[in-house]
C-alpha cells in the first residue's frame, strides 16, 4: 500500500467519473475477490459529485456489499449526499489540525532532514496551512528542495509569500487613527519590497477577526468593535479583486483603505453629535434638580434665624 502498487486498493475520482456507466463498471470490479489482501478497498473521492442515477446504482451495492469489499466515500460536502447513502454508512468527520500541532510536526521533519529552519518561517507555514497537514508539509518540502542547511525569511521568500505581522498591525493603527497618507505610504512600501498584497490582505482579515473575538472586547467601546467589523466587511469584499488581472496591483487594498476611512469618519461624526446632545441633556437635567435647593435653604434660614454668639 505504501508504494502505491497494491492491486486491492482502488481509488476513483468522482469528479471526473460521475456517471452511471462508471458505477456499473465499478460494480463489475467489486465482485472480483482481492488478489493478495484480505479485503478489496474502494475509495470514491469527491463522492458528492456523482449523479443521482449513479447514486441509485451504487445504493444496492452499499446495502448488500460482498464480504471482501470495503467502501470509503470521501467528501468535503457531506450535505450534498442523499440521505439514503448516508444512512448506510458510518460517518467520520475529520477536523482541522491545530496550528501548534502542525508546528511541532514541521519542526520534527526539519530536524530529521537536518535543516535549520527559522521559527518564524515554520509558524508562517503552519498558519497558512489552515489546519491541513498535507498543505503544510508540501510547502516545507518546497523549502527543503532548495538544498540549504539553514533557511531564513530571505530564502523562504522564494517559495513562501511574506507578510510581516508588524506591518499588519501598523496598517490597522494608521487606519484607525484616520491617517490615510501613512496607509498609502505603507502600501507603496510593501509593494516595493515585493510583499504579496493578497496575502497581506488575508493577514489583515485574520488580525481584525482575532481582535474582534477577543474575550475582553465585551467591555471596550462599541466604536472599536464597529471599526473591526467594518475592516472585515470591506477587506473580504475587496479580496476578490486580487483575482483579476489588474495593472495596478495595490488598487484593491487602496480602495479598501479609503472605504474604511470614510465609514470610520462618518461613524465618528455620529458619535460626536450624540455625545454633544447627551452633554446638553445632562446639564439641563442637573440644573432642574439643584435649582430648588437654594430657595429651600433661604426659607429655612428665615424660619430659624441664627444668633451671633461671642
Amino acid at each position: 500500500v505504501k508504494t502505491g502498487s497494491n492491486l486491492d486498493l482502488i481509488e476513483i475520482d468522482a469528479a471526473s467519473n460521475r456517471g452511471i456507466n462508471e458505477i456499473r463498471e465499478l460494480k463489475s470490479h467489486i465482485r472480483v475477490a482481492p488478489a493478495k489482501a484480505k479485503y478489496k478497498i474502494f475509495i470514491i473521492d469527491e463522492v458528492h459529485m456523482l449523479t443521482p442515477e449513479a447514486f441509485n446504482a451504487l445504493l444496492k451495492t452499499l446495502e448488500e456489499p460482498p464480504a471482501h469489499a470495503i467502501f470509503i466515500l470521501a467528501t468535503t460536502e457531506k450535505h450534498k449526499l442523499p440521505a439514503t447513502i448516508i444512512s448506510r454508512c458510518q460517518c467520520f468527520d475529520f477536523k482541522k489540525i491545530a496550528e501548534t500541532v502542525l508546528l511541532d510536526q514541521l519542526q520534527r521533519i526539519a530536524k530529521k532532514e537536518e535543516v535549520e529552519v527559522d521559527q518564524e518561517v515554520l509558524q508562517a507555514i503552519a498558519k497558512r496551512a489552515a489546519g491541513s497537514s498535507r498543505d503544510a508539509i508540501g510547502v516545507l518540502g518546497q523549502l527543503l528542495s532548495l538544498n540549504l542547511k539553514k533557511i531564513s525569511w530571505s530564502e523562504a521568500a522564494l517559495v513562501l509569500p511574506r507578510s510581516d505581522f508588524l506591518k499588519v498591525k501598523e496598517f490597522v493603527v494608521f487606519l484607525a487613527a484616520g491617517d490615510l497618507p501613512s496607509v498609502f505610504q505603507l502600501i507603496h512600501s510593501l509593494l516595493e519590497q515585493g510583499v504579496d498584497l493578497e496575502r497581506f490582505t488575508k493577514d489583515l482579515i485574520e488580525y481584525a477577526r482575532q481582535e474582534l473575538v477577543k474575550p475582553n472586547q465585551v467591555s471596550v467601546k462599541p466604536s472599536l468593535i464597529n471599526f473591526y467589523h467594518q475592516v472585515l466587511i470591506v477587506l473580504i469584499e475587496k479580496l476578490n479583486l486580487f483575482k483579476k488581472d489588474l495593472e495596478i496591483p495595490q488598487l484593491p487594498l487602496e480602495m479598501a483603505a479609503v472605504e474604511i476611512f470614510l465609514k470610520n469618519a462618518e461613524q465618528r461624526g455620529k458619535e460626536s453629535r450624540t455625545a454633544q446632545k447627551g452633554e446638553n441633556n445632562d446639564i439641563n437635567f442637573d440644573t432642574k434638580n439643584v435649582s430648588p435647593q437654594p430657595q429651600q435653604d433661604q426659607t429655612e434660614a428665615k424660619q430659624h434665624p441664627v444668633s451671633n454668639v461671642e
